[in-house]
C-alpha cells in the first residue's frame, strides 16, 4: 500500500490541474474507494477463514497432500503429469 502513495499523489496532482477543490474531491473519492475495498476483502477473508472449521480434518489432510506433492514436483523429485497438458 505504501508503494502506491507516489502514484496516488501524481494522479491527484495531475488531474486536479492545481485546483484544491478538485484535489480534495479526488482524494476523498479515493479514500472512500479504498475503505470499501478493504472492508469487502476483510469480510470475504473472514468468511473464507471459517470454511475449514466446517469441512473438518479431511480438508487439512487433503491440502497437506497437495502441498507436499507440489513441493516434490518443484524440487524435481517426482514428475506429475496432468492429463490436460
Amino acid at each position: 500500500m505504501l508503494a502506491a502513495i507516489p502514484l496516488i499523489i501524481g494522479y491527484v496532482g495531475g488531474y486536479s490541474e492545481g485546483d484544491k477543490k478538485k484535489a480534495a474531491t479526488y482524494s476523498l473519492v479515493f479514500i472512500i474507494g479504498l475503505s470499501i475495498k478493504f472492508t469487502v476483502l476483510g469480510a470475504a477473508a473472514s468468511v473464507m477463514g471459517q470454511f475449514p472449521s466446517f469441512a473438518g480434518q479431511w480438508l487439512y489432510i487433503g491440502l497437506a497432500v497437495i502441498a507436499v506433492a507440489m513441493g516434490l514436483q518443484l524440487m524435481g523429485l517426482v514428475s506429475i503429469s496432468l492429463p490436460f497438458q
